[in-house]
């Protein structure tokens, strides 16, 4: 949470300079383009000097790899004069075999499997209202334009709402609850931006929208690394593979949801071809957003009834004494 919350804050940083640039110094819109990709640059920069951790996966990584190569130089080296491409392709799909596994191990876990389906269907949805929002507020025909100082402002409560939602247990009991409430309260507040008339209304709509999306997906990140870790241990502990990972492989799991995401919105991109008019597509994301509430309502429903409470409700709280997600 606090990282989300930094890293909120460093967007509504880039906001407010954004605003500052092209207001009071007339700076074009393609130079702030260049120093955009000249800060992102030194950003990358920044991050490949960062010192790696003595203590982590990296570590234990890296000695799993030198265990490996230890424990077989001779069978390698045996191997390369024999080499036959068909054992070669035999042996890499075996490889990628382990990791596929752990990820549908860990997309079966009922968190993850809820999350999963709420990042489908809002990080498309909040993808292209990035891109319609500003759309919109011209398409409204509003006098004056300040849209970099209000999303300023929308990114500095966001993150301070982040920060704070780490330390409240309610959103972390029932992931749910929480996926359901979001996405229904979402996709009401798309429509109700639509249909406002006048600006301070439309961005303090937006506001909300925003931070329900930002606090749900610091939620989302942490309640899924948490219990696909937790699985993880425990299948390591008792030595019982099957349903549940056998390692917690949460870049290829974050990936693997990123990618889809994308695709998804592609799709809807398809769809939405044949409305100009971008409020009829703010409109039609807003529809998605609750039908999609109301068919999770229907499977949480249905999933009450095949399952009893103590099967699903487990607590997911690190440190359960003080109720902190940090």
């Amino acid at each position: 949470h606090a990282v989300k919350a930094i890293m909120l804050l460093s967007n509504c940083c880039s906001a407010a300079l954004g605003e500052f640039l092209r207001d009071e110094t007339g700076t074009p819109l393609a130079n702030l383009f260049d120093i955009s990709t000249v800060a992102q640059l030194l950003a990358l920069v920044c991050v490949m000097l960062i010192p790696a951790s003595p203590n982590g996966s990296e570590e234990a990584a890296s000695q799993e790899t030198e265990g490996s190569e230890a424990a077989g130089p001779e069978t390698a080296q045996s191997a390369m004069p024999n080499w036959d491409c068909s054992g070669e392709i035999l042996c890499r799909l075996q490889q990628l075999q382990e990791p596929l596994t752990d990820l549908w191990s860990s997309i079966r876990l009922r968190s993850v499997m809820w999350w999963t389906t709420w990042a489908l269907a809002m990080n498309p949805v909040h993808g292209l209202m990035l891109i319609y929002w500003q759309s919109l507020v011209r398409a409204k025909n509003f006098t004056s334009d300040h849209n970099g100082s209000m999303m300023a402002v929308m990114y500095f409560i966001a993150s301070i709402l982040t920060l704070v939602s780490g330390r409240s247990k309610p959103l972390f009991s029932c992931p749910s609850v929480v996926v359901i409430g979001s996405t229904l309260v979402s996709g009401l507040l798309l429509c109700r931006i639509v249909a406002e008339s006048q600006q301070g209304p439309l961005f303090a709509w937006l506001l909300a929208y925003l931070c329900i999306f930002e606090v749900a997906t610091a939620v989302a990140t942490f309640q899924v690394g948490y219990e696909v870790t937790r699985a993880a241990e425990a299948s390591s502990a008792n030595g019982t593979f099957g349903r549940t990972p056998r390692c917690a492989r949460l870049t290829l799991l974050f990936s693997t949801t990123v990618t889809l995401a994308g695709v998804t919105e592609v799709g809807i991109q398809v769809l939405f071809q044949s409305l100009r008019s971008v409020v009829f597509r703010i409109e039609g994301l807003g529809i998605i957003l609750t039908v999609l509430a109301l068919v999770l309502m229907l499977a949480r429903g249905f999933e009450a009834t095949l399952k009893p409470k103590s099967l699903y409700q487990l607590p997911l709280l690190i440190h359960e004494s003080v109720g902190t997600a940090e």
